[in-house]
């Protein structure tokens, strides 16, 4: 503005103040001299008293109101934009209270004033929080609609500390680590129930309870570690790049086949999904083996899987149970020699046969889990999809790296406690399977309420002493593949338990009768057992084919366990215990009207025609 028409500008305004003022003083002079005294000529009426601006600037923030910073570095803020409904710019500033050096909660304060006076402000939210976090909470606002202020403040402290903490495990940085779970634990203590609340907010899954297990695994880590190696433990991870699987279309499980392949994902920038998935796991295997450096190799198997799958009615809580699985034994049967003889741990991971999320039929879906090779070799099974999206009952959508980091670890040691259960059973802590889901189950010097308080409680009062130790019962083991010859038959009688059981067909019982043997469970079924061409079978009598009876022992050729039906079985005296709490057999199928039956003790056992005692009537 030049300086003339500032000049002008002003001296018209000071001559119209100067008329408002001599106007207002004369308007008083004449109220006060009389104010009526018999004039007739009316008083003028006074001018409009004008309303003003009333209206504040403004403000509006350029980008999202909430932004997620990596702590440590500079933070530069995109600033807003103002107006004012006079036309003229306001006066504004920008207070930035953002302290890049904490984790924490800071604001960006944007205020403006315009020429009558008017003041608005606007803030932004500017989180600070480590690198691995950024994406995750940037996932979450622009697609779940939740900013990290809606999450509860036990799910923050959980999933954020297991991540933080493997943040500085990855450095070798031990002791933030540990502070991270003391952190957690000093505010809301182990054992509690709250742990478990709102575990599935938002269709996430970061473990349940939240965060607990992975934090469990960095507290023994970091009890332990650093530690020098005493040895190494390999862990061969089989990725099978197709399969051709047999998979339902429908709820009454019409079948199709169809050609998968391997997700891709699975192979990106040096498979880095598995990786995200496993680092914890390896630590925590190295803790609890005093020293074994645990590494993953990863082999790529470009000869097609063959997968299948089974309906049981017997799952979880009654509710039925699909399960897919690959032929997983053939597959590390491939596996060149030389990998083969350093493996300690096999997973083995198959384009996934699962439909979907698996939310069409209802049921659980079941593609992972825990076998043996036929060496006695721990064998992990899982699909791609396992480690890429949930399935419908544990949240929604693909897993983002957070929930990878935090809930793969429990997944993959829920697996070798299995494994560990079933190396020494003297301890009779895994009896009748899982029995860490029931409280009541649990040895009387265990005082955690938690699955992991289990795993915790087995390697600190049972595990730690064992004999073999951990690090020589996790090394190669050697089996040797009996014959029933050498053993005979009464080796075999009696009650067998699969390692990982499930439903009523796992629990299992070896009998004779009348000089045949037989297969029985507690779904109070019995499949005849018999030789041919040298081979040890089982006719499950449509149910599951003609399935071969392998039998392993250790070198001295003591008998270990029976292999039946893709699943070890280890002897044990189980006691079944059926949906409604008790007790007792589950009840009988009813019977396949193509074969015959005759009731023997509390099982009712099934004969092929061709199969039938000479001196047995038929049943129809």
């Amino acid at each position: 503005m030049g300086l003339e028409f500032y000049f002008i500008l002003h001296k018209n305004r000071f001559f119209k103040v100067m008329r408002k003022i001599l106007y207002i003083t004369l308007s008083a002079v004449l109220i006060a001299c009389g104010g009526g005294g018999g004039s007739t000529t009316p008083a003028p009426a006074p001018s409009p008293t004008p309303t003003g601006d009333t209206t504040p600037p403004t403000i509006v923030i350029k980008g999202p109101p909430t932004v997620y910073h990596e702590v440590g570095t500079a933070y530069t803020d995109e600033g807003a934009e103002f107006s004012d409904n006079s036309g003229q710019e306001p006066s504004t500033s920008t207070d930035i209270d953002v302290d890049v050096t904490t984790y924490g909660t800071y604001t960006v304060t944007y205020s403006a004033t315009d020429a009558a006076g008017n003041r608005s402000t606007a803030q932004r939210t500017v989180e600070v929080v480590g690198a691995s976090l950024i994406d995750f909470y940037n996932y979450s606002r622009d697609v779940l609609g939740a900013n990290r202020s809606n999450y509860r403040d036990h799910y923050l402290r959980g999933m954020e500390g297991s991540i933080y903490a493997q943040d500085a495990l990855k450095i070798g940085d031990y002791e933030t680590a540990k502070e991270m779970v003391k952190n957690a634990f000093d505010y809301y203590s182990l054992y509690s129930n709250i742990w478990r609340e709102r575990a599935g907010d938002f269709g996430l899954n970061n473990g349940d309870p939240i965060g607990y297990y992975s934090l469990r695994m960095v507290d023994k880590i970091t009890q332990v570690l650093p530690l020098e190696s005493t040895g190494s433990l390999t862990i061969t991870a089989v990725m099978v790049l197709c399969t051709n699987a047999e998979r339902p279309i429908n709820l009454a499980y019409d079948t199709e086949t169809v050609y998968l392949e391997l997700d891709d994902r699975m192979l990106e920038n040096e498979h880095k999904v598995l990786k995200e998935a496993i680092f914890l796991f390896e630590l925590w295997m190295k803790a609890i083996t005093n020293g074994l450096e645990t590494t993953t190799q990863v082999h790529i198997q470009e000869e097609c899987a063959e997968t299948s799958f089974n309906v049981s009615n017997f799952g979880y809580g009654g509710t039925p149970i699909l399960s897919s699985s690959a032929n997983n034994r053939e597959i590390v049967s491939r596996v060149p020699e030389e990998i083969r003889e350093s493996t300690n741990i096999w997973l083995v991971i198959t384009p996934s046969g699962v439909v979907g999320d698996g939310s069409d039929f209802a049921t659980y879906w079941v593609d992972g889990g825990m076998g043996l090779t036929d060496k006695g070799l721990p064998l992990i099974i899982a699909t791609d999809k396992h480690f890429l999206r949930k399935y419908y009952m544990n949240g929604t959508g693909d897993y983002t790296e957070v929930e990878r980091r935090v809930y793969q670890p429990q997944w993959f040691q829920h697996e070798i406690m299995h494994h560990l259960y079933r190396t020494w059973p003297e301890y009779e802590l895994e009896i009748t399977g899982h029995d860490w889901f029931e409280r009541s189950f649990w040895p009387a010097d265990f005082v955690g309420i938690h699955e992991p308080d289990y795993y915790w409680e087995t390697i600190e009062k049972r595990l730690s002493g064992a004999q073999p130790s951990l690090a020589e019962g996790l090394n190669i083991v050697e089996w040797k593949e009996l014959n029933i010859e050498d053993i005979g038959y009464e080796t075999l009688r009696g009650k067998w338990l699969n390692t990982n059981p499930t439903n009523a067909y796992h629990y299992c019982e070896i009998i004779e009768d009348r000089g045949s043997w037989y297969w029985t469970n507690a779904a109070n079924v019995a499949w005849p057992i018999y030789e041919q061409d040298g081979l040890l079978l089982v006719d499950t009598l449509g149910v599951y084919g003609i399935q071969e009876l392998l039998l392993r022992g250790d070198q001295e050729g003591n008998l270990e366990y029976v292999y039946f039906n893709g699943g070890e079985h280890i002897k044990s005296d189980w006691t079944y215990q059926n949906t409604n709490g008790s007790h007792l057999p589950a009840p009988a199928p009813q019977k396949n009207e193509q074969y015959h039956a005759e009731e023997h003790s509390s099982f009712k056992i099934y004969y092929h025609n061709h199969l039938m005692h000479e001196d047995t009537d038929s049943i129809d």
